[in-house]
C-alpha cells in the first residue's frame, strides 16, 4: 500500500524580517520625495525609476513569506520550500529506512545524540525556534556527508515514519 501525506508550515516571521519589511519601505518612501523634486527636471524618468523600485519592494516584502511543505512518499520525505507561493525549491530528500535516528531534541534520552554535532557537515533548520514544542531532529548519510534536518512534522507523518522505521524513529 503506498503512502502519501501534505503537511505545509508556515515559517514565523522574526524580528530581523519585520526591521527588513520597514527599511524597505522608508527607503521607498525618500525615493518617493526625492523623485517628486526631481521629476520635473528629468522629464519623468525619476517617476519610472520609482515604479520599478516600488514593484521591486513589493517583491522583496512577499519573498519573506515562506512556507515549508512536507511530502510523505511511500518511506521518502520530500522537503520543499514556498517562497510567497510563487517559487517552490527543494531542500532535501530524506530516505526514512536510511536514516540514524530521528527524535524530540529536547528528549532526555537523545539530548547527547542532538548536542553532539561533531561530524556534522551540513545542518538544515526548517524551523522557527526549537522551543515551539513539535520539532524534530533526523541524522542521515547523504553523498557521504552526515545531515542534520530540524523539522516540524504533524502527527500523520510521525505516525507513518514510525511504521517505516521503528527502531530509528523515536516519538
Amino acid at each position: 500500500m503506498d503512502t502519501f501525506i501534505e503537511y505545509i508550515v508556515k515559517k514565523k516571521k522574526t524580528a530581523k524580517d519585520y526591521l527588513t519589511m520597514a527599511a524597505i519601505i522608508t527607503g521607498v518612501l525618500l525615493l518617493a520625495v526625492l523623485c517628486l523634486l526631481f521629476n520635473s527636471l528629468l522629464f519623468g524618468i525619476p517617476f519610472i525609476l520609482f515604479v520599478f523600485c516600488c514593484w521591486g519592494a513589493y517583491m522583496l516584502i512577499t519573498s519573506s513569506n515562506v512556507e515549508f511543505e512536507y511530502i510523505l512518499t511511500n518511506s521518502e520525505l520530500d522537503i520543499d520550500k514556498i517562497i510567497a507561493r510563487r517559487a517552490r525549491k527543494r531542500i532535501l530528500t530524506v530516505n526514512f529506512r536510511e536514516i540514524e535516528i530521528c527524535a524530540k531534541p529536547d528528549d532526555p534520552s537523545f539530548k547527547h545524540i542532538y548536542d553532539n554535532t561533531a561530524g556534522i557537515s551540513r545542518i538544515e533548520r526548517l524551523h522557527g525556534d526549537i522551543n515551539s514544542g513539535n520539532v524534530y531532529f533526523v541524522d542521515f548519510s547523504r553523498d557521504s556527508e552526515k545531515v542534520r534536518v530540524l523539522f516540524e512534522p504533524n502527527e500523520r507523518i510521525l505516525n507513518e515514519i514510525k511504521k517505516i522505521n521503528p527502531r530509528r524513529v523515536n516519538i
